[in-house]
């Protein structure tokens, strides 16, 4: 459809989501047996019929610890690459509003535009190295 094309068009035009949109998706394909290995094993909790109400909770809690960790691990990472990001172009617009001040639009835009592409660009390399860094917590939760 045209929709799904201006997406990829708009997608392509910017490497950065292109990079975190792969990424995203190669991660959540490697979190998916822990994910099966959990249902899995909460089911094996819901087959023990003679658990207590409380021993089947612990049992499910720990089913679900794996996963559980993985995503606050991984809220934590995202979170703390975005506050990067956002704090860079932060600095990047106090930068263009200075020139701005200083009558210089032309320039203070260029400079805006530059500085901010130098942000994402940049966040090309954290995207990687933050992707690595998860995909090693879910390895060692296999």
């Amino acid at each position: 459809t045209q929709t799904q094309q201006k997406k990829m068009e708009n997608s392509s035009k910017d490497p950065l989501d292109t990079l975190m949109r792969e990424k995203l998706d190669a991660f959540e394909l490697e979190v998916r047996p822990l994910s099966k290995k959990e249902f899995l094993c909460c089911a094996s909790c819901c087959d023990k019929k003679s658990l207590p109400v409380e021993d089947f909770q612990k049992c499910l809690d720990k089913c679900k610890k794996p996963v559980t960790e993985i995503g606050k691990v991984f809220d934590k990472e995202i979170a703390s690459f975005k506050n990067r990001l956002q704090r860079c172009q932060h600095l990047c617009q106090m930068e263009a509003q200075e020139r701005q001040k200083q009558g210089d639009e032309d320039s203070a835009k260029k400079q805006f535009y530059e500085c901010t592409k130098g942000c994402r660009d940049s966040s090309q390399t954290e995207a990687i190295n933050m992707f690595k860094r998860l995909s090693r917590h879910v390895r060692n939760k296999k």
